[in-house]
């Protein structure tokens, strides 16, 4: 199976993800990040629903890719990067 190529706020600079400690994910972008909704459903046993860092749309069963298109299951707008995406520097470095 083929990992999904979108981009999305899980892998931005951007985001300063806080759920564990104030229940919230915050954006430099001033940006409603995209991270899971209520509905989230682990994609498979790698993914632990228990971890905060691991409830992206990108790492639910509802998500899927169709011809480059990010779509849900559930009807739901999936969480992807907008157009102020960063890469982490790990991943720049990388690369």
């Amino acid at each position: 199976m083929n990992e999904a190529k979108t981009e999305t706020c899980r892998d931005c600079a951007n985001l300063d993800d806080r759920r564990d400690i104030e229940g919230v994910a915050i954006c430099a972008m001033h940006h409603g990040p995209s991270v899971c909704c209520q509905e989230f459903t682990p994609k498979n046993a790698n993914v632990n629903a228990d971890r905060i860092d691991q409830k992206f749309c990108l790492n639910c069963a509802n998500f899927e890719e169709i011809a480059g298109i990010p779509v849900c299951a559930r009807d739901h707008r999936p969480g992807i990067a907008c157009g102020a995406f960063r890469r982490l520097e790990a991943e720049v470095a990388a690369v």
